[in-house]
């Protein structure tokens, strides 16, 4: 994947690192025609430098409210197999 495909990211996101509510996640931005919105919040456990524990809140509607209100930013509420 970082040699192929993901070499040079998706066009149109971006993923920044914050603390939400006491845990470091990744927020995956969607910067479309209506400005920055979050597409995605993922968490991750680390132990001996290698992910342990993956989570993706992508389908977590709650969440992505919660998070975006939290955070100050809007929400992706119409995105690709989500039927919010």
């Amino acid at each position: 994947m970082r040699s192929g495909s993901m070499q040079f990211g998706l066009p149109g996101f971006r993923a920044e690192r914050f603390f939400l509510w006491g845990k470091p996640v990744i927020v995956v931005f969607y910067d479309g025609e209506e400005g920055e919105k979050i597409h995605d919040i993922q968490y991750q456990e680390v132990e001996n430098d290698k992910i342990v524990y993956h989570r993706s809140f992508y389908f977590r509607k709650e969440i992505i409210c919660a998070a975006a209100e939290e955070l100050g930013f809007a929400p992706q509420l119409n995105k690709p197999a989500a039927d919010w």
